[in-house]
């Protein structure tokens, strides 16, 4: 159930959960996905660590990937695609970006992009790369 949207599950109303809310659906969802792309409560070295598993031993000043779920969303209708950033929220000096597909209300990350803010490092460069991946894949225009 964890790769179906909160809303579907609330919905499928589980034996003894039948009073569960969307928000409770969703806590739990979250819950749950979060055990699967974590590998640390450190953003740099969860990274590090998800690299490790497929065997890329290269670190940059870049990262941009897709999720699990973009694969199993992308033929689904978006209410909206969004993107959403996080700054100065860790002590390695990274920004974090999202790419957020919207359905029911719920937003479904898509794609994660961890920068560096390091010296001259080129922030708005790598951000416009990123997005014409998107365009590309007919997501954002």
């Amino acid at each position: 159930m964890l790769h179906s949207r909160p809303r579907h599950i609330q919905e499928n109303h589980i034996n003894g959960y039948e009073n569960i809310t969307v928000q409770q659906t969703y806590y739990w969802w979250s819950i749950e996905s979060h055990k699967i792309y974590c590998r640390d409560p450190d953003p740099l070295l969860s990274t590090k660590y998800l690299l490790e598993e497929f065997n890329l031993n290269t670190f940059m000043s870049a990262l941009g990937f897709l999720t699990v779920l973009f694969y199993q969303l992308l033929y689904n209708k978006f209410d909206a695609i969004e993107i959403n950033a996080t700054y100065n929220t860790n002590n390695l000096a990274w920004e974090l970006y999202a790419i957020m597909g919207v359905i029911d209300g719920t937003g479904f990350p898509l794609s994660y992009l961890l920068i560096s803010t390091g010296k001259n490092q080129n922030i708005t460069g790598v951000l416009i790369q990123w997005i014409r991946v998107w365009n590309r894949l007919r997501l954002i225009n």
